[in-house]
């Protein structure tokens, strides 16, 4: 299997040269040190991910995440928006225009090339499960709404997450520790996982391993939610299985952000599939009318 393909994008190039240094083992990378070049490119040669600055003159990163995001075969692309901004709400603009992920300048190796495999995992997994899907791929239409399970063991902290999902339109399960998450997920399959690292039975890395190794959950995103902030404990997490990993305190809108982006995800790679099964039906079809 060859390497990934990264695209890097910063009109930085002390910050491209560091970047290409960090990453030269996960995969083939490519340069851009603007917008424009960027999206050229893409179209060029499809990347498997972006690593996308927000701030750069002429054609900024949202400008380049708005042109890939509108482009059908460029779309599914995962973006990771690697910038000096600290604010919530650039955060959760980011993650709404289609940014599967958001990470803060200066750049630690461990955590960036951790949230990279998570992603470039993540997206494997969710096109494998869905091809394996078959005939049993969902149906165009409106999607229903998404099902997420929150597993803590701490009440409050269940509420708190109730609450900051409140106007997500979600179904929302509730674990209060490791078997009675496996319990759930099992008979009631959710479209996401809100998980602690931290709970009396098992921990969360534990938890993830054992969920993510049943069939019908390899591909359901696993979101740590936890009070650790260490990068250490980070990469653990996603190295464990975990598609992202949000700090407590965290910011509802953020929150939400971060889940509408993978709910998102999904979606576009049903849309994909369904578009694939579509046209090789119709290939047959034709194929038929001409016998």
């Amino acid at each position: 299997m060859s390497k990934p393909l990264l695209l890097l994008v910063d009109d930085d190039s002390e910050t491209v040269q560091v970047l290409g240094r960090m990453l030269a083992d996960e995969g083939r990378v490519r340069f851009a040190l603007n917008g424009t070049d960027a999206l050229r490119l893409a179209r060029e040669q499809r990347p498997d991910l972006i690593l996308l600055d927000a701030e750069m003159p002429g054609l900024d990163g949202f400008a380049v995440c708005k042109g890939l995001k509108g482009d059908p075969d460029l779309s599914p692309i995962p973006i990771i928006f690697l910038t000096s901004h600290h604010d919530a709400r650039i955060e959760a603009a980011a993650l709404d225009l289609g940014a599967a992920d958001f990470v803060n300048k200066p750049p630690v190796a461990s955590q960036v090339i951790a949230r990279i495999r998570a992603q470039l995992r993540a997206r494997r997994l969710a096109v494998s499960a869905l091809q394996q899907a078959g005939s049993r791929l969902p149906t165009a239409g409106a999607p229903p709404p998404p099902t997420i399970l929150i597993v803590d063991d701490d009440t409050i902290a269940q509420e708190v997450m109730r609450r900051a999902l409140d106007g997500m339109g979600a179904r929302l399960l509730l674990a209060s520790d490791g078997a009675q998450a496996l319990q759930l997920a099992q008979s009631d399959p959710p479209d996401l996982i809100l998980l602690d690292i931290q709970m009396p039975d098992q921990d969360g890395l534990q938890l993830c391993e054992r969920l993510q190794a049943l069939p019908r959950l390899r591909s359901v995103p696993v979101v740590f939610v936890t009070r650790y902030a260490d990068p250490e404990t980070e990469a653990r997490a996603l190295e464990a299985g975990g598609t992202d990993f949000i700090t407590k305190p965290f910011i509802p809108s953020v929150l939400q952000a971060r889940l509408r982006s993978l709910l998102r995800s999904r979606r576009q790679t049903d849309a994909a599939l369904l578009a694939e099964r579509e046209h090789w039906r119709r290939l047959g079809d034709d194929r038929i009318d001409r016998k």
